[in-house]
């Protein structure tokens, strides 16, 4: 009769008491630990045990030993990972003795109250067996948490306990459980877990017990935006190398759980869509296609903000121009509420040239004085070497010139000699540093360095004030056979012409025995008109007779502008201003695709400026040297000129200068 008494007494305080917690409770947040008052944290409003429906009047009547630990020999973890470790431990262990089964029960404890949920949600979720994914949801939610591992915790008159059972066989129903006591306030060395609504979940050092009213901590809010940039995004492919840099921005409130990441890369074709990136369940090479193949990959927890992961070098094959190889980063999960990919947008690097010039039969020279005008020291030739490996040996590929290079100032790049003519220079150093190797014939007015200095950017010894000669003077337009305007067919003259302003000269082909002088210059005004090149321009072959019967071309003008069309033109030009090999393509919109056809000029080619604009050539492997221009001073000009001489038959030096010798 007393149990019976004592356990109604128990309902009707329970009962009592649940009426001032909830008034004092926020709903779905708070909750007491075992606590069958506020009913968030049992199975059902009539127990008062974890896991189980069972009552209890006291200690005794519940057959079992009262264990005041919720884990036997308590908790003294400093860090999330020791953390999780020890609980996940204590919980896989439990099926030994009545003290393991009792730390089972309490690990399993912990993590529930942890992930916010009461005692029917505990049973819905493995009761006292933890999941992997539960501890994952752990270890994610501390990682997001503040954490203060050695502080002073208060129980505030709630507490809970773990009991042991007697092991006798009627009570085996009834073991392993974690109830709610209400003891005196006492305040015991803890750990205080704080999310980052300002929740505070508190335990005690000693024994493990979760105290006073226990709040779930808020889900880890982490969000991964994979990216990746580069060093560079044009390249001339053929094992030059590109660095890539992968990055994962974390742009959510906590460090993130352990996440799968993976770099990517695939080649697109010329003028092929690039894949864009996206949120899926599916893995990167399928999501990005393309051949695609893993660069690198692995796992990591990242914290907020940005985390860097497989950087490198990459280095580039050999491919068509306009040909893209591109890198992606992708993350598995990128949140904590989804098991999808988040693939980020691809970085490309896309095969470019560097188009190449090749002077056929004559000297490369700049920084003489142009008829008129001053030109300073300073007048250089800079272009671009290309290296490339072609089966497993070092190629360099650039332009060249077939005898000397000549500049007062800096000469890079640029090979005398013919140095790279053929299917390019074999090096031996993948990073040659030897200039030696290219410049045979080159001359400049470099003062500091040699060809004995490794790296060295300057050399020879070269410097020069004279004056190109004044070719139009040679011609005067007062003996003119006509005057030109509009658009003109050089094929249908012969002679000497002067222009009535700027004129356009059409696709011809001048036949044996014609000599075709332009000279645009104007005496009353003392300029140049402009010539525009509109098709091409060749001299009949032969056979000729006589040297006299050479056809031959010469343009003198101010600014001789080459359609993109034009492929040959068979002429001297002098330009007293401005030669361009691509005039009629604006220079902002020349591409691959534009300006792409060779120009071969045959004939001797003086000008104040040269712009260089064709993109042709340069392309793979032993092609990579293929040049876009073309200047070839051919023996018809010789010939030409010495039948044009009174002294005919003869060919006489103007000066000659000896050289030193070059070791």
């Amino acid at each position: 009769m007393s149990n019976v008494i004592s356990r109604r007494i128990s309902v009707v305080l329970g009962f009592g008491v649940l009426s001032l917690i909830a008034a004092v409770t926020l709903p779905g947040k708070d909750a007491l630990a075992g606590d069958v008052w506020a009913n968030r944290a049992l199975n059902s409003s009539t127990s008062n045990s974890y896991f189980d429906n069972g009552w209890f009047d006291s200690f005794k009547s519940y057959h079992g030993t009262p264990h005041s630990y919720v884990i036997s020999n308590g908790i003294s973890s400093n860090n999330v990972t020791d953390f999780v470790a020890y609980l996940k431990a204590k919980n896989r262990s439990g099926a030994g003795d009545a003290y393991s089964r009792s730390d089972k029960a309490g690990a399993a404890f912990i993590v529930h109250t942890i992930l916010g949920r009461n005692g029917d949600q505990a049973n819905a979720n493995g009761g006292r067996n933890i999941s992997d994914a539960d501890f994952n949801d752990l270890r994610d939610r501390l990682n997001s948490a503040t954490i203060n591992w050695n502080t002073t915790v208060c129980d505030s008159h709630i507490t809970t306990m773990s009991v042991i059972n007697d092991e006798r066989t009627q009570y085996d129903v009834q073991r392993d459980r974690v109830y709610y006591v209400n003891n005196n306030e006492s305040c015991e060395s803890g750990i205080t877990i704080t999310d980052r609504f300002g929740s505070v979940y508190r335990m005690q050092h000693k024994c493990a017990n979760p105290v006073g009213y226990l709040t779930g901590i808020a889900t880890a809010d982490f969000n991964l935006v994979p990216t990746v940039t580069g060093s560079k995004d044009t390249t001339e492919g053929g094992g030059s190398q590109v660095m890539i840099s992968p990055n994962v921005e974390n742009t959510g409130s906590a460090k993130s759980r352990s996440v799968a990441w993976q770099l990517t890369s695939f080649r697109i074709a010329p003028n092929d869509a690039i894949p864009a990136g996206g949120v899926n369940g599916t893995a990167p090479v399928s999501h990005y296609g393309n051949s695609s193949t893993t660069v690198a990959n692995g796992s990591t927890e990242f914290e907020r903000n940005n985390t860097p992961v497989g950087v490198g070098l990459r280095t580039i094959g050999d491919y068509p121009i306009g040909t893209r190889i591109c890198y992606t980063l992708s993350v598995n999960p990128y949140n904590q509420d989804t098991t999808n990919w988040r693939h980020g947008t691809p970085f490309c690097v896309t095969i470019a040239k560097s188009p190449k010039l090749q002077v056929h039969g004559g000297d490369i020279r700049v920084g003489s004085n142009y008829v008129g005008q001053t030109v300073t020291g300073n007048s250089r030739i800079t272009t671009n070497i290309s290296q490339k490996t072609i089966s497993g040996s070092n190629y360099l590929f650039g332009s060249w010139g077939e005898y000397g290079v000549f500049a007062p100032g800096v000469i890079t790049g640029i090979g005398s000699g013919s140095a790279f003519a053929g299917t390019g220079l074999a090096i031996s150093d993948p990073a040659p540093d030897d200039i030696c190797s290219y410049t045979f014939l080159t001359f400049s007015n470099a003062t500091t360095s040699n060809c004995k200095n490794a790296g060295a950017s300057n050399y020879g010894g070269y410097n020069t004030g004279r004056t190109i000669p004044n070719v139009a003077a040679s011609f005067p337009v007062t003996s003119a056979t006509g005057t030109l305007s509009g658009t003109v067919n050089v094929g249908t003259l012969n002679g000497r012409y002067k222009t009535s302003g700027d004129i356009t000269l059409s696709a011809a082909t001048i036949t044996a025995g014609k000599t075709v002088i332009i000279n645009t210059y104007n005496p009353t005004t003392r300029t140049y008109a402009n010539v525009t090149i509109a098709g091409d321009i060749r001299y009949a072959n032969g056979a000729y007779a006589l040297a006299g019967e050479i056809p031959q071309l010469i343009i003198l003008a101010g600014n001789i502008n080459i359609n993109n069309a034009v492929t040959q033109l068979d002429a001297w030009v002098s330009a007293e201003g401005t030669l361009n090999t691509c005039a009629d393509v604006p220079r902002a919109t020349i591409t691959s695709n534009n300006c792409d056809d060779k120009l071969t000029i045959n004939g001797p080619v003086m000008a104040n400026q040269v712009q260089l604009w064709r993109t042709a050539g340069s392309g793979t492997g032993v092609t990579s040297g293929d040049p876009a221009e073309v200047f070839n001073l051919r023996p018809d000009a010789y010939l030409w000129a010495i039948s044009q001489n009174a002294k005919s038959g003869r060919l006489e030096s103007v000066y000659q200068r000896e050289l030193p010798p070059r070791y």
